[in-house]
């Protein structure tokens, strides 16, 4: 059976907007689309032949460094979280074409609910700054924060969390599955926008709009599979409704 050549235009118009996502996220937005229209939609199996057979993958890859750790011991075990208000944050380094780029980045690692800030310089104020960002956007109440042992997680950063009575705590030492959550998801906001952003060579300040409304997009629309297919956003306003402020 010949798979409707306007759902074949939609999967490679949706990869090239959002990059490499999987066949079960393509499906959702797919299944609307082909309501829309009035045809039927094709299955999670056509969908990955479709990708396949006509080469829909539009990533160029580009080298990464992560930042140094100072080390200091402190917890071995990846947090377990039953609700949401369990902060992971953490900075990474890209290199396009020999300039270095910081972002700092922050993640619930129940609801996936995430930021991310562009960054000149890896500081403890500029940890700070993003980290009270976060805290505005944030739809829920924060209470721990887990971060690796570097300097920028000290200092001014760690004075603020104190003062919110937020807890602090840190990770072992060259362990950075401890922070597994913002790890996979410096992962995907490198392949999903960075990577596939021009911009970054020439424009930061359209950089900084296009990171704006990707960041929406992973919050609002973007199915999440540990979520049940559901946006960080909606799963928080169906299972936890009353701690969402809006």
């Amino acid at each position: 059976m010949t798979t409707d050549m306007r759902l074949v235009a939609f999967i490679r118009n949706f990869r090239e907007q959002h990059g490499n996502i999987g066949r079960e996220k393509i499906k959702i937005f797919l299944d609307q689309y082909a309501e829309e229209i009035g045809i039927s939609s094709i299955s999670n199996r056509t969908i990955s032949k479709v990708i396949s057979r006509r080469n829909l993958f539009f990533d160029t890859p580009i080298k990464t460094k992560r930042k140094n750790k100072f080390s200091r011991q402190r917890t071995k075990k990846s947090p377990k979280a039953t609700a949401p208000g369990f902060i992971e944050m953490d900075c990474v380094v890209v290199y396009v074409n020999g300039i270095r780029h910081n972002f700092m980045s922050v993640i619930d690692i129940y609801t996936k609910f995430a930021f991310v800030s562009k960054v000149k310089t890896i500081s403890s104020k500029q940890a700070k700054l993003t980290f009270q960002e976060y805290e505005r956007l944030s739809p829920h109440h924060i209470h721990t924060v887990q971060t690796d042992n570097g300097s920028e997680f000290f200092k001014y950063f760690h004075s603020h969390l104190d003062s919110e009575g937020i807890k602090h705590q840190f990770i072992y030492p060259r362990s950075p599955k401890i922070n597994g959550v913002v790890e996979r998801f410096n992962r995907t906001i490198q392949e999903e926008f960075i990577n596939r952003t021009d911009e970054i060579y020439y424009d930061q300040q359209v950089f900084q709009v296009k990171l704006q409304k990707y960041l929406e997009w992973y919050n609002y629309k973007r199915p999440h599979q540990s979520l049940g297919y559901l946006s960080p956003m909606q799963f928080a306003q169906t299972h936890f409704p009353e701690s969402v402020c809006l």
